[in-house]
């Protein structure tokens, strides 16, 4: 889970056309998808602050993803962590 500025919308040709998502958010996005391991979220701290996610209790990592210059923060959401009250 990523945030960020996704281009939308409708590409190709008059006889086949599809609906996409463009943009370095929706990369970043895909690779995070890539990266997670089974049962887990891979959410960027910059997408956990916009929504007012609290990270308390969740285990974090850097990721070095292609095309990324910097180690990118994130947080790891589980099913288990995710259904277990914290505190």
């Amino acid at each position: 889970m990523n945030t960020g500025t996704a281009y939308l919308g409708a590409m190709g040709t008059a006889e086949h056309v599809e609906f996409t998502a463009l943009g370095d958010a929706v990369n970043v996005t895909a690779r995070l998808a890539s990266a997670a391991g089974r049962g887990e979220l891979l959410v960027t701290e910059a997408a956990g602050r916009a929504a007012a996610f609290a990270a308390e209790g969740f285990e974090s990592r850097q990721l070095d993803l292609r095309g990324k210059t910097a180690a990118t923060d994130v947080i790891i959401v589980t099913m288990s962590a995710a259904t277990s009250p914290v505190g």
